[in-house]
């Protein structure tokens, strides 16, 4: 049964839930009903729409195993390139690499 919890958490801790993570803190909540891959769909949107710089998050999503999320970026990413109103957060990584692990 679905006990609530007062916790306030901010984009920046929910993307450290990346894998393992988002299951075990999310057991027994309605949000594990999202599943992992369209909670990390919302995440991104969410943090794109932050205009904060999620760039190595939105790289590492962009090689999920999960197509769901791999398209969200995707769709953002196309969206900057047309000038879309969106963030103006950079897909790409001054390395040329993704450093979030």
């Amino acid at each position: 049964m679905f006990q609530p919890r007062e916790i306030s958490w901010n984009l920046q801790d929910l993307a450290r839930l990346w894998e393992g993570g988002f299951r075990k803190f999310f057991a027994n909540t309605p949000i594990l009903r999202a599943r992992r891959s369209g909670f990390l769909r919302n995440l991104i949107v969410a943090m794109d729409n932050s205009g904060l710089d999620w760039s190595e998050f939105f790289l590492k999503a962009k090689s999920d195993p999960h197509p769901l999320v791999r398209k969200q970026v995707e769709e953002l990413e196309k969206g900057k390139h047309n000038g879309s109103q969106t963030s103006a957060t950079s897909l790409s990584h001054p390395t040329g690499r993704p450093s979030c692990d």
